[in-house]
């Protein structure tokens, strides 16, 4: 799609960098994006009430429950503990701050104003 806005048609080809460096100024990375929405969807279901099933399952997911052997498991609750670190929370602090919508909401501009690292290109 991004190619079909700024008009690269098919004999024409660049790069994924390329595009990339083309559009830079005018766009966020994804991985922001993303960051951004996980870290806005961990405040929607903190603010759920206790009984419904999505809140629930967060709590049972807080568990220490044995992992298999094997390979890294990553979930999408250590992936918010990394989100939060990033931004100099704690998950408890979050857990409270998150009440406060006019907070929270401070908290997710914050994070949208952060930058992921570069990937170094000497690799």
């Amino acid at each position: 799609m991004l190619r079909k806005a700024i008009n690269i048609k098919w004999p024409r080809k660049i790069s994924n960098e390329q595009l990339y460096n083309k559009t830079k100024h005018h766009q966020q990375k994804w991985s922001n994006i993303i960051k951004t929405r996980r870290i806005r969807w961990y405040g929607h279901l903190q603010r759920l009430p206790e009984k419904t099933p999505a809140k629930i399952s967060l709590q049972e997911a807080r568990r220490t429950i044995k992992r298999p052997r094997g390979g890294q498991v990553t979930t999408w609750l250590s992936t918010i503990e990394k989100d939060l670190i990033e931004l100099d929370l704690s998950v408890e602090d979050a857990s409270h701050l998150v009440h406060d919508r006019r907070e929270w909401r401070k908290v997710v501009r914050i994070s949208r104003a952060l930058r992921s690292p570069e990937p170094d290109a000497s690799q």
